[in-house]
């Protein structure tokens, strides 16, 4: 080889090897937000909480309060929603809303580890965790927030709650464990999951007794009687 080819080939590997180093140095993209995000108002975090979910305007408190009449149709005060009209929804009307959707909803065994394999992190929708509320801990409220992959597959806290928006979660394991430490019986996960069977009926599902202590209470603190609530 003459000097000069041998010089040519010289420059051309290292030029192959500088731009390859210069891609492997490039910044990896951004993680894709989730665009769509609504703030608490009252005590609405279950209507907050399935939007949020959805990703859209899905629902409206009216829309909800028609599901609290299907569900308790003779009820003269309705036990699935707050009296005073601010919200208060429990789980029983969550879980019809999504229902709706063409989505099912499944109680989390808390017997179970907080695995990606155990709460289905490759087939779920999103995740629903009800925690207590740091507006009404002193009643023993509970609130209701989502995590949910975005449109690149990373995952999402969604918290009506924090005003800054949504949160990105680097590992979903650590953030299921602090959300819903062990210590914690009350806290509840919920897996939805797309496709519904287009003939299942939904039901009314009281929170199991033996999972929720004294039924949890409302962002509002109120009857205790009610299943699991926002």
């Amino acid at each position: 080889m003459s000097a000069a080819a041998a010089a040519s080939a010289s420059g051309d590997s290292q030029a192959a090897s500088s731009a390859a180093s210069s891609a492997s140095s490039a910044p990896s993209p951004s993680p894709l937000r989730p665009s769509y995000f609504e703030c608490q108002s009252w005590s609405r975090c279950a209507l907050h909480v399935l939007n949020n979910l959805l990703q859209t305007a899905a629902f409206t408190p009216a829309q909800l309060d028609a599901i609290c009449k299907q569900l308790s149709p003779d009820a003269f005060i309705n036990p699935h929603k707050s009296i005073w009209g601010v919200g208060n929804y429990d789980v029983n009307v969550l879980m019809r809303a999504l229902q709706t959707k063409g989505l099912s909803v499944s109680w989390f065994d808390r017997r179970k580890p907080l695995t990606l394999a155990n709460v289905r992190a490759d087939d779920v929708t999103g995740l629903v965790v009800n925690v207590p509320s740091t507006s009404f801990a002193a009643f023993g409220a509970r609130h209701w927030l989502a995590l949910r992959p975005g449109p690149d597959g990373h995952w999402w806290r969604l918290d009506s709650n924090d005003k800054r928006g949504p949160q990105l979660v680097p590992d979903l394991e650590a953030e299921l464990a602090r959300l819903l430490p062990s210590s914690d019986s009350r806290s509840q996960l919920l897996l939805v999951l797309p496709e519904a069977p287009a003939s299942a009926t939904p039901k009314m599902v009281a929170a199991p007794t033996a999972r929720i202590a004294d039924a949890k209470k409302g962002e509002g603190g109120a009857d205790a009687a009610a299943a699991t609530r926002e």
